[in-house]
């Protein structure tokens, strides 16, 4: 009776191998996709100019070229490249430009759905190169963002897509409505980051003012210095390793890791979370620490209230406030490492 189990559980398991085998060689194969160039333009430009690309359904890469001059090149990739042609046709792509501006823009397809792009395997790419100090101004509104080594007035606008960004200088600005911010180095004045569904990862950012916020979504950070941070979640936890200047986050469902190399007034609240802070031992400051359950890890001056739920007073003689909240969490200030 064993070995009857044994050899109908094998013709099952090998009844269903070979169904599978059969669906698999009835499947169509899946057309191999077309990459071609449907327009390129290129035009005379004075450094500091501006750029406007303003394009309904397409990944935009925009970088640093070796002239003086913008060059737009826009690729269609697809599997059918007949129907491909047709749809990208319909987009209408116009290209115009002068020494002090240069634009690109195109119209969206007349009664297409949402993912009439994806349907049939078919996608446009723009890429796009400009001297290395130049404004930009890139909206998509169904498309992925890339931009790299640029100087000056940036603003990054996708509907559904992720944005990237690597080496900008000067006032920035990106949002998505749907998508992941990622940005590795960055240096200006205001920078200006959200999201509204989708984690935000910096690398190493410095301005004169900071503002980063998802709705729903985790920050991270490698070091965030500014004469003001402001770094906001609905929904996600928020970790950066080093925090250099005055700081103001919050999440009402994570938890919170930050690591000051130079204290400003900082406030920092989770309503469901752990908050962990880490600096020296030498950190001076008026702390006003709240949560269900805190500790403060170093042997340190400190002249106030140490309670289980409740930090309050003058640390190493006291300097800049730092107040931390969590409603329903605890809360660590490890002192004497950043790492």
């Amino acid at each position: 009776m064993q070995r009857s189990r044994s050899v109908g559980s094998l013709l099952v398991g090998l009844a269903a191998g070979i169904g599978a085998i059969a669906l698999m060689l009835a499947m169509p194969a899946q057309a191999q996709e077309t990459r071609e160039l449907v327009m390129s333009a290129d035009f005379d430009t004075l450094p500091g100019a501006r750029l406007t690309i303003d394009v309904p359904d397409a990944d935009v890469i925009l970088r640093n070229g070796a002239s003086d001059r913008v060059g737009i090149e826009v690729y269609l990739s697809a599997g059918n490249i007949e129907r491909g042609r047709a749809r990208s046709g319909a987009m209408n792509f116009r290209a115009n430009g002068n020494l002090g501006e240069v634009s690109l823009r195109a119209d969206r397809e007349r009664g297409a759905s949402w993912d009439w792009r994806d349907w049939g395997g078919f996608r446009i790419t723009v890429e796009v190169t400009v001297p290395e100090e130049y404004d930009a101004d890139v909206f998509t509104e169904d498309g992925d963002i890339a931009v790299q080594s640029l100087r000056g007035v940036v603003r990054l606008r996708s509907s559904d897509g992720d944005i990237t960004a690597d080496s900008l200088t000067g006032d920035v600005a990106i949002h998505t409505s749907d998508g992941d911010i990622g940005v590795r180095r960055m240096v200006g004045g205001q920078i200006e980051i959200g999201t509204s569904d989708g984690d935000v990862s910096l690398g190493d950012l410095q301005a004169t003012h900071i503002m980063i916020d998802t709705s729903d979504g985790d920050i991270s950070g490698e070091r965030l210095a500014a004469e003001g941070i402001e770094a906001h979640t609905s929904d996600g936890d928020i970790v950066v390793s080093a925090v250099a200047g005055p700081m103001e986050t919050s999440t009402n469902d994570g938890s919170i890791l930050v690591g000051i190399e130079q204290l400003g007034e900082t406030s920092l609240s989770s309503g469901d979370g752990d908050i962990t802070i880490r600096a020296t031992g030498e950190l001076a400051a008026d702390l006003d620490l709240r949560g269900q359950d805190l500790s403060m890890r170093s042997e340190v001056r400190f002249d106030g209230t140490l309670e289980r739920r409740v930090i309050r007073g003058a640390l190493n003689g006291g300097g800049p406030g730092l107040t931390a909240r969590t409603r329903d969490g605890s809360l660590v200030l490890r002192l004497g490492a950043t790492e």
